[in-house]
């Protein structure tokens, strides 16, 4: 049976089971694998009683439905049918165990088949279904490996780390020390929907899955083209995940939000420019009213940020950058993409466009170089990805020389 087909037979099962016995259905986890659950079965028109989560800060409600502990839950509807919105099967497992110790006796873990409905049956979006269906098969099982894993699942599959594109290197705000360098553009601009796409298309060729591709800026939503992008990203069948990642600055058109949407793409608010984010609150209800999952990230109130020092030459031995690369490329699990470019480093690619430093063509890989066959590029893309020699950039970076400074300071306007 087709990974599709039998995704959908897996959750229509339980639905028709929860329909004709009339059972009380629980949701664990009450964030974004829970809120796929949920729009599932709220499409199904099944009745969700609540959420259940072990994060006392998350009691209270969520989307309208009651948020509580599960010893209080067992007490209320030991009956009840759990299923666990959570991603890591590891995880899972350990909440099965605390479930059982409750005396639950219906602990369901099928996240993967409910996602996979709801992108393309509740979102409607529209690429290969039996592509994605596998790709969210191999997505879950790179999940078991650990939450930042990338690269060869056990089964052979070659999963990417998490990627960003850049779409625009136009911003509403001009952060002094935004760690993306876009306020020291001087011409920026916005990118082509052909070029964005084709560098997409190039990326995807190299991963059995890529799980994410987060569409940035600058501001994303500046971009007079977004709804072409987000469709046109949405037909890659191999990349499951969607995302934007906005300031909260700029409001989006119903029509524009009604394409996010079709393509199951989900938003990312950064918390961290407080008043600066003015459409924060007003974009929190036009993501809920048209379906689109969203949350608030670094929103801590004392959430700091980093003021590297300034760019210079430390001349060091290659091996000590190569000691540094290792030790920054460790702690991170992204890529970028931008212009034709593969990179590993935001501040070298940013940075190498700017003319902080020189820019080596070893330092990143051109994604359409007519003279390389896609055979060729995907083995450039992997092994970039797994090198261990240090980056130009990394003779001009001091990564643990800056210093915590409040958020979003904002530079003059020219």
């Amino acid at each position: 049976m087709q990974a599709s087909e039998s995704y959908r037979q897996k959750v229509l099962t339980y639905i028709d089971e929860i329909k004709k016995k009339r059972k009380q259905v629980v949701i664990f986890g009450a964030g974004r694998g829970g809120w796929y659950i949920m729009k599932v079965f709220e499409h199904y028109g099944v009745s969700i009683n609540s959420f259940a989560d072990n994060d006392p800060c998350k009691h209270g409600t969520y989307f309208n439905y009651p948020v509580r502990s599960p010893v209080d839950i067992s007490r209320e509807i030991p009956d009840a049918h759990i299923f666990l919105g959570l991603f890591s099967p590891n995880t899972a497992d350990v909440v099965r165990e605390q479930l059982v110790k409750l005396k639950f006796r219906h602990i369901h873990y099928s996240l993967d088949a409910f996602l996979y409905l709801y992108l393309t049956i509740v979102a409607g979006r529209k690429c290969d279904k039996e592509v994605l269906a596998e790709s969210i098969r191999i997505l879950f099982e790179n999940y078991a490996a650990g939450p930042n894993h990338y690269g060869y699942t056990e089964t052979n599959n070659f999963v990417s780390p998490f990627v960003t594109s850049v779409i625009t290197q136009k911003c509403s705000l001009r952060c002094r020390d935004c760690a993306q360098l876009i306020p020291y553009y001087n011409a920026p601009v916005h990118f082509s929907v052909q070029s964005i796409i084709n560098d997409l298309r190039q990326y995807a060729k190299a991963f059995d899955v890529v799980p994410e591709i987060s569409l940035h800026g600058g501001e994303p939503f500046l971009h007079p083209d977004i709804q072409e992008i987000c469709r046109e990203a949405a037909g890659i069948p191999n990349i499951v995940f969607i995302s934007f990642v906005t300031n909260g600055t700029i409001m989006l058109a119903d029509e524009t939000l009604q394409e996010l949407s079709a393509c199951g793409a989900d938003v990312h608010q950064s918390g961290g420019y407080g008043s600066l984010s003015r459409k924060k609150d007003e974009l929190c209800e036009a993501f809920r009213r048209h379906n689109i999952y969203s949350d608030v990230m670094f929103c801590s109130p004392t959430e700091m940020w980093n003021q590297p020092p300034p760019t210079k030459k430390h001349a060091r031995v290659a091996s000590a950058n190569d000691a540094l690369y290792k030790r920054c490329a460790s702690s991170k699990t992204c890529c970028q993409i931008m212009d034709g470019e593969l990179h590993r480093c935001s501040l070298s690619m940013h940075g190498s466009h700017q003319g902080l430093f020189p820019k080596r063509d070893n330092d990143f890989v051109h994604l359409h170089d007519p003279d390389t066959s896609d055979s060729i590029l995907v083995a450039k893309m992997r092994s970039f990805l797994g090198r261990d020699g240090g980056l130009s950039v990394c003779d001009y970076c001091d990564p643990d020389g800056g210093k915590l400074v409040p958020p979003a300071i904002q530079l003059a306007r020219t």
